[in-house]
C-alpha cells in the first residue's frame, strides 16, 4: 500500500493535523510500558510545530533524557492525575506556562527558564 494511502496516515492528516496546528501546547502523558503510537507522533507533531510540551509523569515513573530534552514542563507527579492532588500538579504547570507565552501563544525561544522543573 503506499504511504500516501494509508488509513493511519491518512487519519493523521485529516484530524490530527488541524487539531495540533490550532493548539497552543501540547499535554502528553509519559507511556508506562511499550510506546504507543498515537503519543509518539503527537510528541513528533508537536516538536515540528515548536508547541511546547508539557510531559506529565505518572508517580514512580521516570522520564528518559530524550523526553525531558523536549518538554517545556515536566510534571512528575506524586500523586494520580484524576486525584486532587494530581490536578492541582498539573494546574500549576499550565499556569507557568501561560506566563512565558506571548499574547500570541506562542513561546519566547530561547526559553528562559527551561529547567523541567514542576
Amino acid at each position: 500500500m503506499p504511504r500516501d494511502r494509508d488509513p493511519f496516515l491518512e487519519a493523521a492528516r485529516r484530524e490530527l493535523d488541524p487539531k495540533m496546528r490550532s493548539s497552543t501546547f501540547v499535554v502528553t502523558v509519559n507511556p508506562a510500558g511499550p510506546i504507543d503510537p498515537k503519543i509518539a507522533i503527537e510528541t513528533g507533531y508537536a516538536v515540528l510545530l515548536d508547541k511546547p510540551i508539557i510531559l506529565v509523569v505518572a508517580p514512580g515513573l521516570t522520564v528518559n533524557a530524550g523526553l525531558r530534552r523536549i518538554a517545556r514542563e515536566v510534571v512528575e507527579l506524586t500523586s494520580p492525575l484524576d486525584s486532587m492532588g494530581g490536578q492541582a500538579q498539573l494546574q500549576a504547570a499550565l499556569e507557568r506556562l501561560g506566563r512565558r507565552l506571548d499574547p500570541d501563544g506562542m513561546p519566547g525561544w530561547p526559553p528562559d527558564d527551561h529547567d523541567g522543573a514542576a
